[in-house]
């Protein structure tokens, strides 16, 4: 055992030794130099953290010269990863130990792989962008770099030069030069809305700074993305979450009978799968009123709700789980993609029962085709 924890130990160290001989003041140039930030000076660079095999984490302190074109000093953390960029990786650096850094910067290399979803870390280089492009949205200066050569260098020891590119940062545009012609060819700024595909592109950096999501958004968001998502087969998908009401993004079935959809929602108080109509909704009152009962049935030992809003009902409530979110976003990669498909799982089934009670309803006479 105390074997095992030396040669632990040992190997930590060896990596931490490449580590640092690899981040060298010139290395360090290179990549303020790819971010484009208009750094004066390097202070310092402070001993880095061993995180685990694949990420290593330094603080850099450097002199700026700000907007107004006044020197100032700068703490910059820079996360290193030897594979693609995770969900974890960004959290650390904008909710944890970079919480009071002025610039983040995520770099890694290798991306393009098939990630194991019951061992590996959530993350890619898309959805990670997605989460940098948000921070500087809401005013939190961060970058992402490919770092082409860094696991060579590092992981290998060998003498590779490393080339630095620029993914995701404050001024770098998402979109490609042809759709930015086009928009420059819109003679009304407002004429955009109607072309498919361009509802959300930016044309000004002038907007205000939005609100930073809270950790417990942005850990929640990675459940519902990275664990749930995957079991839709969706490869072309976006954080969720971040921003709005539940019922604005939760996952949605959005098919059952007229105006009816159920909703899965996953809180402190448990996972839940609502059947919600319109406001004052009459089918919901007809469900409740007369099939309650198949609700207990189907559902024993849960509790299942009326919902209701200034007084008046518009879906039920039933808790399927009571494990807490909070507990949830604490588990492994494994135990996340259980729970992801045990909702998707769940949704399909009470998608089923709702069906079933709607077919009784319409025999009895009570709906009408």
């Amino acid at each position: 055992m105390k074997e095992n924890k030396q040669k632990t130990d040992n190997l930590l160290i060896q990596h931490k030794s490449r580590w640092d001989k690899y981040l060298t003041k010139k290395e360090v140039t290179n990549i303020v130099q790819a971010c484009k930030i208009n750094v004066q000076r390097i202070s310092e660079i402070k001993s880095g953290k061993i995180i685990n095999d694949e990420e290593y984490t330094t603080n850099v302190h450097v002199k700026i010269r700000n907007n107004d074109g006044v020197i100032e000093d700068c703490k910059v953390i820079i996360s290193f990863r030897l594979g693609p960029p995770t969900w974890e990786q960004f959290i650390r650096i904008t909710y944890r130990s970079g919480s009071n850094a002025g610039i983040r910067i995520i770099i890694h290399e290798g991306d393009g792989y098939e990630r194991d979803y019951f061992n590996d870390p959530a993350g890619n280089v898309g959805l990670i962008g997605d989460l940098v492009y948000n921070n500087n949205k809401c005013g939190v200066e961060t970058y992402l770099i490919e770092a082409k050569g860094l696991i060579q260098r590092v992981s290998k020891g060998k003498a590779q030069q490393i080339t630095y590119n620029l993914e995701h940062g404050p001024n770098f545009s998402y979109f490609p030069v042809e759709m930015k012609e086009l928009l420059q060819n819109i003679p009304d700024g407002n004429a955009k809305q109607t072309i498919h595909g361009l509802e959300n592109i930016p044309t000004s950096n002038d907007n205000p700074p939005q609100q930073l999501p809270s950790l417990r958004q942005v850990q929640e968001s990675e459940f519902w993305t990275c664990y749930y998502l995957v079991h839709w087969n969706q490869s072309d998908y976006e954080p969720m979450g971040l921003y709005g009401e539940r019922e604005e993004w939760a996952p949605r079935h959005s098919s059952l009978c007229k105006d009816l959809s159920s909703l899965a929602i996953w809180n402190d108080d448990g996972l839940h799968i609502n059947l919600v109509g319109d406001q004052d909704s009459e089918l919901i009152k007809l469900i409740w009123e007369n099939n309650l009962d198949d609700f207990k049935k189907g559902y024993p030992d849960v509790k299942v709700e009326l919902m209701e809003k200034s007084g008046t009902p518009y879906g039920i409530s039933t808790r399927i789980l009571n494990l807490p979110m909070k507990n949830l976003i604490k588990m492994g990669p494994r135990k996340k993609m259980f729970y992801g498909d045990f909702v998707y799982e769940a949704e399909h089934v009470f998608s089923e029962f709702i069906d079933g009670i709607i077919v009784d309803l319409k025999n009895m006479g009570k709906i009408q085709e």
